[in-house]
């Protein structure tokens, strides 16, 4: 859904969020699938807490706050 609405923004707007935005998308991707296959609660904990660090690092880099 990410994609779709930046792609709606424009090639401006994609181009603004550099090399990060896709490869953020793309470890989330990852992180997500990687945590449905996973059969102990500890281990998706574990995918779930690294996926929300990681969104939270890029929201503050984002906007400027790190």
């Amino acid at each position: 859904m990410d994609f779709v609405d930046t792609a709606l923004k424009g090639m401006d707007h994609f181009l603004s969020l550099g090399l990060e935005y896709p490869l953020r998308n793309l470890f989330l991707v990852v992180v997500c699938s990687a945590a449905i296959y996973a059969r102990q609660q500890k281990s998706q904990s574990v995918l779930l807490f690294l996926a929300i660090v990681y969104q939270m690092t890029f929201i503050m880099t984002q906007f400027g706050i790190i």
